[in-house]
């Protein structure tokens, strides 16, 4: 019951930001795909990607130095935390953990919390860049800042160290 009413305590505090904050400005996102000219003057490096104290061999993983922001593919995110992905159609992949279930649209840039009917991939309060998606090798990149909501669904936070360029996703703590 306890983290019931946290998850609700969390969803409501985050659309109370988005949608009654003045002083927030929600980002709007499109539901195409964003080309890599939309950071053309940013700095991003590539980047090392931990999961539960493990490193992940990943084809794209990137920090964004010049807007604080990791790109990270879902799909492969995903997989490192132990869920099942089950491709649906050409766009789509339903990624199942055992107590939740997401269906993921990579050509709409949607993550869908099967439990709640609604898509999850929103901006965490306070960010300070628009959208970032991407589509690599059929996997969606996504920027860390738009799955703080679907890490915290499944009990995980993301951490950026910029100093060695490594993202860094662990289990919450207390």
């Amino acid at each position: 019951m306890k983290k019931l009413i946290a998850v609700f305590a969390l969803r409501l505090s985050l659309y109370f930001v988005v949608c009654c904050d003045p002083i927030f400005k929600p980002n709007i996102r499109s539901k195409t795909k964003v080309s890599a000219d939309d950071n053309r003057n940013d700095e991003i490096k590539p980047a090392r990607l931990i999961v539960n104290g493990s490193e992940i061999a990943s084809d794209y993983v990137r920090i964004n130095l010049t807007k604080a922001y990791a790109e990270l593919p879902v799909i492969t995110v995903a997989k490192a935390l132990g869920a099942g992905t089950e491709q649906q159609n050409q766009s789509t992949f339903l990624i199942s953990f055992p107590e939740r279930r997401f269906l993921l649209d990579v050509q709409n840039n949607l993550l869908i919390d099967l439990d709640i009917d609604e898509d999850i991939m929103l901006g965490a309060p306070g960010t300070q860049h628009g959208a970032y998606y991407k589509t690599v090798d059929g996997d969606l990149i996504a920027d860390s800042d738009r799955l703080i909501l679907f890490l915290h669904e499944i009990g995980e936070t993301v951490k950026i160290d910029f100093d060695s360029l490594t993202v860094i996703i662990e289990p919450k703590k207390g």
